[in-house]
């Protein structure tokens, strides 16, 4: 397994299986929407990166990745 196959795979799964139309418009009115929206990613991450939690790193990488989504 390869953690940045699983990365890349949770952010396509994320941005675009788990964003419906209706939450893209959200977060263009509402800050709290890029917030919704990036916590989706992280959970959805936490998800696909779970063999690789006990990696100090891959902890960064989720945050990294999240907190780009403001």
């Amino acid at each position: 397994m390869n953690p940045l196959l699983n990365l890349l795979a949770a952010h396509f799964f994320a941005d675009f299986t788990l964003q419906p139309q209706w939450l893209a418009n959200f977060k263009k009115r509402y800050w709290w929407g890029v917030l919704f929206h990036a916590f989706i990613h992280f959970a959805v991450m936490v998800i696909f990166l779970a063999p690789f939690l006990k990696w100090p790193s891959a902890w960064m990488a989720m945050a990294l990745i999240a907190l780009s989504h403001f």
